[in-house]
């Protein structure tokens, strides 16, 4: 996949979220199930050849500040600042993992 890129954004609370960046074309922002995107197993060499991969990694995770509020709405902000900070809409919601993340 080459040399890897990262993309930071900062959520709404203040908290930097970096993303790990793959590929090239319409952005894409996947979410893996564990919520870090610098080590779970997407399907990146696939998606790299149609899209630019975002893969985010949350916070507390990958290199993404730590911070301990780990609600849902934050965690939906900290996703919402990479999507914004890529170019915007439209995104497409799809989901795999254990269900606290759906």
């Amino acid at each position: 996949m080459g040399r890897e890129r990262t993309h930071r954004a900062v959520s709404s609370d203040g908290i930097e979220i970096v993303a790990h960046v793959h590929g090239h074309g319409q952005p894409l922002v996947p979410v893996s199930g564990s919520g870090d995107g610098q080590n779970d197993p997407f399907p990146l060499p696939e998606l790299s050849e149609h899209f630019t991969c975002d893969a985010v990694s949350l916070r507390g995770l990958g290199l993404s500040d730590a911070n301990p509020d780990h609600a849902p709405e934050r965690l939906e902000q900290d996703i919402a600042a990479v999507v914004d900070s890529v170019g915007g809409p439209p995104v497409s919601r799809r989901t795999h993992g254990p269900p606290r993340w759906r």
